[in-house]
């Protein structure tokens, strides 16, 4: 638990929540309620990786809140949608509180993760529908069409942080690891990424 949690920190740190949102994005299309869409597909990729549903909300919500401000979409409906988005975190892999109910009850913390998986895209889903059904006729800003250009290297930019779901994830159902091998992995990783990749961390912020 305790290496999962310095991984949402490197995480959160490392810039990868803007790399979320804009992929996001990118793939939701220029529509007048993409932006409640967003952060739903942002919520459930990130939250994925950082286990965390406050680490998820923090980082989803310091890019994404000023995003659908600007936008015109209402405060506290924008507010309720980003933390709803965070609740995803804890049941899809790897989740901290899978890990607690695995070790107390003697339960396959792999199976776990993977349990979770499907449950995690229905909860996305269902925020994605309802969205849709109480925000689809505001008055908001639409965001510009994006060019297949900026599409691919946003494409780009994200791809260093869904490898490493794909590695976690990949790793435990394949035996290569287990979960606690897979958080070191996950550490050293978002660590790598962040300090070399996205350059978002530096190295007299490590201590902090």
């Amino acid at each position: 638990i305790v290496l999962f949690c310095i991984f949402g920190a490197f995480l959160q740190h490392s810039g990868a929540g803007k790399f979320f949102i804009d992929f996001s994005m990118t793939l939701m299309g220029n529509k007048s309620n993409a932006a409640g869409r967003t952060v739903v597909l942002s919520s459930f990729l990130l939250g994925g990786p950082s286990g965390s549903g406050v680490a998820t909300t923090v980082t989803i919500g310091a890019v994404a809140y000023p995003m659908m401000k600007k936008a015109g979409y209402r405060m506290d409906r924008s507010a309720g949608l980003i933390a709803a988005g965070g609740i995803i975190a804890p049941v899809i892999p790897p989740s901290i509180g899978f890990i607690l109910f695995g070790v107390i009850g003697g339960v396959s913390i792999s199976k776990l993760f993977l349990a979770g998986i499907v449950p995690g895209v229905m909860m996305g889903v269902a925020l994605i529908v309802t969205w849709w059904l109480v925000a689809h006729k505001d008055k908001v800003e639409v965001a510009p069409k994006v060019p297949m250009r900026e599409r691919l290297r946003v494409t780009a930019d994200a791809f260093w942080s869904y490898l490493l779901a794909f590695t976690i994830i990949g790793g435990m159902k394949a035996g290569i690891f287990t979960p606690t091998e897979a958080a070191v992995v996950a550490v050293v990783y978002s660590l790598l990424v962040g300090l070399f990749v996205y350059r978002e961390i530096k190295f007299n912020q490590l201590y902090a």
